[in-house]
């Protein structure tokens, strides 16, 4: 048996700003939140069952500078559609999930 996983994970304005306690992305000092929370306990379920633990993770919904809009306020950037989350391609097993979403 193996099974693959693939994230994506809603960075919509529905959301709330994650800087803002009480809105879903919301992260102080390392804390966690309901969106590390599911990546967790659906991660480390489906991760027994993969050989790789390679998972690829997207984003969707985002507004955030990029190298050719820097100077931009938020207000004005673009939504970003779909974007990989983290450095890589895919993430390693659950726990590379999370830093990607974290990236």
């Amino acid at each position: 048996l193996d099974i693959g996983l693939c994230v994506a994970i809603d960075f919509t304005s529905s959301n709330g700003d994650p800087q803002k306690p009480g809105t879903l992305h919301f992260i102080r000092d390392g804390m966690s939140n309901d969106y590390i929370d599911a990546i967790e306990s659906i991660g480390n379920a489906v991760e027994k069952y993969s050989k790789s633990k390679d998972f690829p993770v997207w984003g969707f919904g985002a507004k955030f500078p990029s190298d050719v809009s820097p100077e931009l306020a938020v207000e004005e950037l673009p939504v970003r559609h779909i974007f990989q989350c983290g450095e890589a391609e895919s993430a390693t097993g659950t726990q590379g999930i999370v830093d990607a979403y974290r990236y």
